[in-house]
This record gives C-alpha cells, structure tokens and sequence, in this order.
C-alpha cells in the first residue's frame, strides 16, 4: 500500500497526539518522535509490499492451476498475503 509523505506526517502526528493525551506520558522532543514514528509507518508500509509482491509471485508461478481452479485472483491475492503476513508474523 502506498502512502504520499502527507499522509504519513498526518498519520504521525495523530499517533503522537494520542499518545500526548494520555494521563501518565510525558514526552519531549517532539520531532525526533515524529521522525521515529514516520520511521515505523514506512517500515510497515514497505514490509507489506514486499508480501504484496512475494503474493503476486507466488500467484504467477501458479497461474495454471488457478486457471484450472475457476477462483477469484483477487480472493487468492488477499489471502496469500494473509499467509504470508501470517508467517513474517505482521498484522495487515
């Protein structure tokens, strides 16, 4: 899943402000943990299109016998990813 660098920052500072309000967090230096939660977000983002893309091949490399199968390329796509998330223990 792709994300524009916006939206990154707007996730980012969402986090941050959550976490802000809470009653027993204190936090300084604010644009070092955005830098650090901007980090985690792409992090993630790029794990999952390494599954999306290891899905796709794993998906072509089978292509016959989908074929042969009558399913849906978008259902086996969601849940090869889902396998592989699965196996890299990562929540989509």
């Amino acid at each position: 899943m792709k994300f524009s660098q916006e939206r990154i920052d707007n996730i980012a500072e969402k986090v941050y402000k959550h976490i802000s309000l809470q009653e027993n967090v204190k936090l300084d230096e604010k644009e070092k943990i955005l830098f650090a939660i901007k980090n985690v977000i792409e992090e993630d983002l790029r794990e999952e299109e390494d599954i999306e893309e290891e899905a796709r091949r794993i998906l072509e490399n089978n292509k016959r016998s989908i074929d042969m199968r009558n399913v849906s390329y978008s259902e086996l796509f969601k849940r090869s990813k889902e396998i592989i998330a699965k196996e890299r223990k990562m929540i989509l």
